[in-house]
């Protein structure tokens, strides 16, 4: 097993900082499993008719495009232009689910228009944290 030499954990969950050595870490990458907990990050589902069209005027790409089960990067965008965040999306049957920074969650649902979802044209549902399967 590699040898690690700064451990800590992370909402309950072992992390390791650093290994004892380069090649220590280049073993735990190449011949064990490696998981990257990113429960942290902020993910959000577009959904309705016209999440497609919202999102593709949020970020940089054209997520229309896109069929059910494939996925870009794009860069989010203010209404002026300005970049809020890296955003990936990947196309559902049903919608769109965006994976971005945890601090680029409150920009993001600023820039959907209101008028949508008054429409009942677009829901988003937001999370921060990722449920666990508990056995």
């Amino acid at each position: 097993m590699a040898q690690t030499e700064a451990l800590i954990e992370l909402a309950g969950q072992p992390v390791v900082l650093s290994y004892s050595s380069v090649s220590a870490e280049y073993e735990a990458l190449r011949r064990r499993a490696v998981v990257v907990n990113r429960s942290h990050r902020s993910r959000m589902k577009f959904a309705g008719a016209k999440a497609g069209e919202v999102l593709t005027g949020l970020v940089t790409n054209d997520v229309t495009a896109l069929t059910p089960g494939q996925g870009q990067y794009a860069a989010a965008l203010t209404a002026k232009g300005k970049v809020v965040a890296d955003v990936r999306i990947l196309a559902l049957e049903d919608g769109f689910l965006t994976d971005a920074s945890p601090r680029a969650r409150a920009p993001l649902l600023r820039a959907v228009r209101h008028d949508d979802f008054r429409r009942g044209a677009l829901r988003v549902r937001a999370r921060s944290r990722v449920a666990r399967n508990r056995a």
